[in-house]
């Protein structure tokens, strides 16, 4: 029923959002008098694709693609033995359980199962690589970005996507292992089913938007679907930001876990890691083994020597990140320097000297 959306490449659909909103706000700005540049520069400003940042993200989008069969493969050998071990518990579990036609209702209800679970493991996966300090190191590199492009999506470390694979794959093999065994759809035709329904998913929120500067909202419908500018908040080193509109299609997670957090008309959004450090992923070297040799530092102790090994390497609690937050506003306030703690790497510590 939904055969023919994924057959236009991905790339078709981001560009095409991309172009189709520049265009359409470059002609509300020229009809409000305020467009002064051409739709070039409204599209493609100076000030975003000047920065080696910008330049970076092109690299690394490269970087990715290259690697692309390898990391689909691991998702999907990780997503079928999943499938395959609920299939033979259910199986086991019940033997004689019914099977059910595969009708347009059943395909409905499937294609969008599984993609809630696929949307719930994606904004898990991104909430644990902001509290688990080995997985923070790793996400840091598509934090370090200090412009938004749309090729920011894939600015990201090889481990940490394999790492979001893994999860994924622990969770939504299981709705398809079930599937499989009530309405007996193939692990191909699961997936198709799953490739559709994200399809979907992503012209509905704009995806492309996501990383770009242009602040789109959705008004109301917020509450359900993640809008291009609260994902843009997510990247914003101001302290109020920290940690927040961690998801990926639907914000119904960040409302329920608290996480949420609306960006206020007109607001300013400064991305990046707010310190200097974002300066050391400027590179392929450092976006890829930078990563490496700071995890090793965590695990040896040699950072920040002086904490236990779990909450050196494997957690960071909300509450811990909430104190940090509350230190760096008070001396803030007090007007002295703000100086990180021993061995913290949380991000936006210098965010003041950027303000």
């Amino acid at each position: 029923m939904l055969r023919h959306v994924p057959h236009l490449p991905m790339f078709v659909w981001t560009w095409g959002t991309f172009f189709t909103i520049g265009v359409a706000s470059f002609v509300l700005q020229l009809r409000a008098g305020g467009a002064n540049a051409g739709l070039l520069r409204h599209c493609f400003p100076a000030a975003i694709w000047r920065q080696k940042s910008s330049w970076i993200d092109i690299l690394l989008y490269l970087g990715s693609k290259l690697i692309a069969k390898l990391r689909l493969t691991y998702d999907l050998v990780c997503m079928s033995v999943v499938a395959q071990l609920t299939l033979r518990a259910l199986g086991w579990l019940a033997p004689h359980h019914p099977v059910f036609a595969p009708n347009a209702f059943a395909v409905l209800l499937c294609s969008l199962a599984v993609f809630v679970v696929v949307d719930f493991a994606n904004y898990l996966t991104h909430y644990l690589q902001h509290f688990v300090p080995v997985l923070w190191e790793l996400h840091k590199v598509h934090h370090s970005a200090t412009a938004l492009t749309p090729f920011t999506t894939e600015r990201m470390h090889p481990l940490g996507n394999m790492f979001d694979g893994l999860v994924a794959a622990l969770l939504v093999g299981v709705p398809i292992g079930l599937f499989g065994g009530l309405f007996h759809f193939s692990f191909t035709e699961m997936l198709l089913l799953l490739a559709n329904a994200n399809m979907i998913g992503t012209i509905l929120v704009l995806d492309a938007l996501r990383h770009s500067h242009f602040p789109v909202r959705f008004g109301p419908l917020d509450r359900v679907l993640l809008s291009p500018h609260m994902h843009q908040l997510h990247h914003s080193y101001r302290l109020e930001h920290w940690d927040k509109n961690f998801g990926n299609k639907l914000s119904i997670w960040d409302w329920a876990f608290g996480t949420m957090f609306a960006p206020r008309p007109g607001e300013e959004i400064p991305v990046g890691l707010g310190k200097p450090e974002e300066k050391e992923y400027n590179s392929l070297f450092g976006a890829y083994l930078d990563p490496l040799c700071k995890i090793y530092r965590l695990v040896i102790g040699q950072a920040d020597p002086g904490k236990p090994f779990y909450a050196r390497v494997l957690w960071r609690s909300p509450r811990q990140s909430a104190l940090l937050v509350q230190q760096t506003l008070r001396a803030a306030a007090q007007g002295r320097p703000v100086q990180p703690a021993a061995g913290d790497e949380s991000r936006g510590l210098a965010s003041q000297s950027r303000s």
